[in-house]
């Protein structure tokens, strides 16, 4: 017997704001019922008698995608009911909870059958500003159960930016290299972003690294030599490639230094 109703016919969001209460329509940006659906019939019995005593509550769960599933046990109606939920929410406000309630009704008043069940009534809702939250659910019979305290989660941790590099072969060598274009250049994709700083001037047997510094809009590559110890009897000019993961959306300004402390850049690169 289960019934999942379809948004926008039977179902309705109700949002009382902190302004007035008043009802407004739902709305990508704020609180919205995303899905209602009733249980299988749980235990059954005689219309005249009372159904076997079940556990009852109201529990309130957040779901990994940041929605709350808030579930009525054993709400006890005819066995042909449809049960659909609204939703009114009242949003955190300073020093006070937010409230959400879940009003159900039966659609189909006019059709009864000769037995009593107990259903499961699910309401699902997103868009909840932060806070802490009192839910509670009002039955077809206006039984108030609840209330239930929850809590919006911590946003996760944005990831760290992982940085790699990768050094060119020589690309010229003499006692000392010619000069070469130089410049940089940088590539996005998702949220990486490829730097090229091309022909660095290094010893022939350097090996660099590239190490980022990321501060809000900005990012310098520092371009260090790791074996310093090592040197040959000549220059080289290399191409270093920094890669830089895991970066959030917005502008960045890349700067790179090489070894020898000569700056390249600005170049301005988006991360939509």
């Amino acid at each position: 017997m289960s019934n999942k109703i379809a948004l926008g016919v039977t179902l309705s969001l109700c949002l009382l704001v902190a302004c007035g209460g008043e009802e407004n329509p739902a709305s990508t940006s704020g609180p919205r019922l995303v899905e209602t659906r009733q249980s299988d019939c749980k235990r059954s019995g005689q219309a005249n008698d009372a159904s076997d005593a079940l556990s009852g509550g109201l529990t309130a769960t957040w779901q990994a995608n940041g929605s709350l599933e808030i579930t009525h046990l054993d709400v006890e109606e005819n066995c042909a009911a449809k049960i659909a939920a609204t939703v009114k929410v009242t949003p955190p406000a300073a020093g006070a909870k937010g409230k959400i309630l879940v009003e159900e009704t039966i659609t189909n008043p006019g059709e009864a059958a000769d037995c009593m069940c107990r259903f499961d009534v699910i309401a699902v809702v997103d868009g909840l500003a932060p806070g802490d939250y009192e839910v509670s659910s009002l039955s077809p019979d206006k039984e108030l159960t609840g209330p239930v305290e929850v809590s919006t989660p911590a946003p996760a941790p944005a990831p760290a930016a992982t940085v790699s590099s990768l050094q060119s072969a020589c690309k010229h060598n003499g006692a000392e290299a010619d000069a070469f274009g130089g410049g940089l250049n940088a590539s996005v994709q998702g949220g990486t972003i490829t730097v090229v700083h091309l022909d660095v001037e290094a010893n022939c047997a350097a090996k660099l690294v590239g190490k980022a510094t990321i501060t809000a809009g900005a990012i310098h590559i520092e371009e260090v030599v790791t074996n310093p110890e090592q040197a040959a009897d000549c220059i080289c000019t290399f191409d270093v490639t920094t890669t830089i993961q895991g970066l959030a959306a917005g502008t960045y300004q890349l700067t790179a230094t090489g070894p020898n402390g000569e700056l390249a850049g600005p170049v301005s690169v988006v991360i939509p």
